[in-house]
């Protein structure tokens, strides 16, 4: 539980980069003793999105504009890696449900309505695991799941702006279609464009 809160409290921004994370105060606000937030802590710590500083305390990692440039460069091998795998293997029921979420997605924020951070995040997360999966190569699957979790971070910063979700959508859409048509050199490249578009956000973002 202590984990759950606190991870999803840096994912989300709620906790900033370089935000202080206080044993005591964070026993206080979750209702847990103290020992199990050091358990998350340090589980967190593994995952790299916090660091512990000797003689000060733990600390949120900050978004280094590196991190970020290494990040997407690694995501994008090994996604059009994931998609040539994949492509022969894919549901086109699965595609089409994908498809119409994100249309859904559309319609609603043509409306007005407002997709809340979680939402944008885990159906995106989502269909970028699927394609992952899809791949059938473990190992893949494993180094992506590492990645995917470091991007949620980033993508909590990018897609609080609407323009951004909005591109996303339509990117994730381009994907679809070149995947329904078993077109690997437009899935690949519609997918080059939608991890490019979203590393150019995320460094102006950092920088």
């Amino acid at each position: 539980m202590a984990y759950a809160k606190i991870r999803k409290k840096i994912l989300t921004g709620e906790y900033a980069p370089g935000h202080f994370l206080a044993e005591g105060a964070l026993a206080e606000e979750i209702g847990v003793s103290r020992t199990p937030i050091r358990e998350a802590l340090e589980r967190l710590r593994k995952e790299k999105l916090v660091r512990r500083v000797a003689g000060r305390g733990v600390f949120v990692s900050e978004i280094r504009v590196q991190d970020v440039r290494e990040l997407f460069e690694v995501r994008e091998a090994l996604e059009c890696l994931a998609i040539r795998l994949a492509i022969d293997f894919i549901p086109e029921d699965s595609l089409t449900e994908f498809q119409e979420t994100f249309l859904d997605i559309q319609a609603r924020e043509a409306n007005q309505e407002r997709i809340p951070l979680e939402t944008q995040i885990a159906v995106d997360r989502h269909f970028h695991e699927f394609i992952a999966h899809q791949s059938q190569n473990q190992l893949l699957i494993q180094f992506l799941g590492d990645i995917f979790n470091h991007n949620e971070r980033i993508m909590a910063l990018t897609t609080r702006i609407p323009t951004r979700f909005r591109a996303s959508c339509r990117e994730h859409l381009a994907i679809i279609e070149a995947l329904k048509n078993k077109d690997v050199a437009s899935a690949e490249g519609a997918m080059r464009s939608h991890i490019r578009a979203g590393r150019d956000q995320a460094l102006e973002i950092s920088s």
